[in-house]
């Protein structure tokens, strides 16, 4: 019994530890050109991310390199959350190869389990539902152009709702720097103590 409520306990304080990591977030960016500011699903500003940009930081509970994208033009413009950047690293064809070193065998296995981490951690945001790919205005999954009438009456075409609670601000030249609070998961972390789970992101 007393086994049991420790792990309960565990896994208790685990997921209240998560919604904290929810709430804020920090990023710094390489070729990142401009400032723009999100509230809620409302935008405003001028900024363009090339395609070889780089993202560090910490966002929605995932530390390191992220896999993230922002473009806007006024109140028009996009954003991308894909948790951490995965690299592509064909591991089972590099340690096959015969004239490799013993170090250099410990090197590749290293940083295949250090892709395996991530891959988990990108499961994990994707099982909480932190990840998304959206349009602004309005956090669509589709540009408003190509949405139908029943865009209102399909709650999939939209972001999570976490999304809708966020303050967003980025500003730079070349090198930025984006920061991020989000209001409803501040909410979330209080109600969570008392088992209250508004955004449903309390996983094992």
């Amino acid at each position: 019994m007393v086994i049991f409520l420790l792990f309960i306990n565990c896994s208790y304080l685990q997921k209240r530890k998560k919604d904290a990591l929810d709430v804020f977030g920090f990023q710094i960016n390489t070729n990142t050109y401009g400032i723009s500011t999100r509230i809620s699903f409302l935008q405003m500003g001028v900024l363009y991310q090339s395609k070889e940009h780089k993202s560090y930081g910490f966002r929605n509970g995932a530390t390191g390199n992220l896999d993230t994208e922002e473009f806007s033009l006024l109140f028009l413009g996009s954003e991308r959350f894909k948790g951490l950047k995965i690299e592509e690293n064909r591991f089972e064809e590099k340690i096959k190869d015969p004239n490799l070193t013993v170090e250099e065998k410990n090197e590749i296995l290293n940083q295949y389990k250090e892709q395996e981490k991530k891959l988990s951690m990108n499961q994990t945001l994707n099982i909480r539902n932190k990840i998304y790919d959206v349009y602004l205005p309005f956090g669509t999954t589709k540009p408003l152009r190509k949405s139908n009438k029943m865009l209102l009456k399909d709650h999939t075409r939209f972001a999570p709702m976490f999304f809708y609670t966020e303050i967003r601000l980025n500003f730079g030249l070349y090198y930025s720097i984006s920061v991020n609070v989000n209001i409803g998961e501040m909410l979330d972390v209080i109600l969570g103590f008392f088992l209250i789970d508004i955004f449903s992101d309390d996983i094992e």
